[in-house]
């Protein structure tokens, strides 16, 4: 079954999230999960974890997905630019829904070579490339009029989000939309709803990262420029928080 949960059942049996964790990364502020190492120098230097990792993901994003495909703003866009984009599974499952869309996941060697064998299992290798590089480079490659960010914000602290952000409106001086997929969390902050508060957890040993608000989210996009803000929830705890660049002249 293409929902088969068991990469990420297997991850989690290898990385799972206990007591002992959550009180060392409380304590030391440090992502615990692979001991005291970076998660991401962790996945670049080892392609198993890299492998482990992209799979898991891969298994619990796909019914959010076939929920993101389903989004009207597909029709607009033309050339999609997955930041950081795993396996490719939300490229692969608008390609699938919207044939005008062509796109480009663009994610460290390792996680590139596995997003490859993903395409391929999907006959979608003339629509569907890759392209290794770091996300904090700097800059990103243009000629995209939709730069896609799933599950990638929350793993970086709000700073370090907008400068991603920024990365993206700098890349689209054709104009554009930039779209963020993620779990949100309650404006006022009072743990709801659970599914998600619970995120943060996992987020604490992972990466120091968090969980966003929509409200967040949105002024983010706002003082990067962006226009036509709007958040659409998708299906159960998912959500999308978009925005337009108007064409730089």
């Amino acid at each position: 079954s293409p929902f088969y949960l068991g990469a990420l059942i297997d991850m989690e049996n290898e990385s799972f999230l206990t007591p002992q964790k959550l009180l060392e990364s409380a304590r030391n502020g440090m992502p615990s999960v692979y001991g005291n190492t970076d998660v991401w120098k962790t996945h670049e230097q080892d392609p198993q974890q890299a492998q482990a990792f992209t799979a898991a993901m891969h298994s619990i994003s796909i019914t959010p997905a076939l929920a993101v495909s389903r989004l009207a703003v597909w029709s607009d866009i033309s050339s999609l630019l997955d930041i950081g984009g795993g396996s490719g599974v939300l490229p692969i499952a608008i390609a699938q829904q919207h044939t005008n869309l062509n796109a480009t996941i663009f994610d460290i060697p390792h996680v590139c070579t596995i997003a490859q064998k993903y395409i391929e299992q999907y006959n979608l290798s003339s629509r569907i490339k890759t392209l290794h590089g770091d996300m904090f480079a700097g800059s990103y490659p243009k000629g995209f009029n939709g730069i896609l960010f799933s599950q990638i914000l929350h793993d970086w602290n709000y700073e370090q989000g907008f400068k991603l952000l920024q990365y993206a409106k700098e890349a689209m001086s054709d104009g554009g939309w930039i779209i963020i997929h993620e779990k949100l969390t309650d404006p006022n902050r009072q743990h709801k709803p659970l599914a998600n508060a619970l995120v943060n957890l996992d987020m604490l040993i992972w990466t120091q990262g968090q969980q966003y608000t929509a409200r967040e989210l949105e002024d983010h996009l706002q003082k990067i420029g962006c226009t036509k803000i709007q958040t659409i929830t998708t299906t159960g705890y998912w959500s999308v928080v978009m925005g337009w660049i108007e064409p730089q002249t």
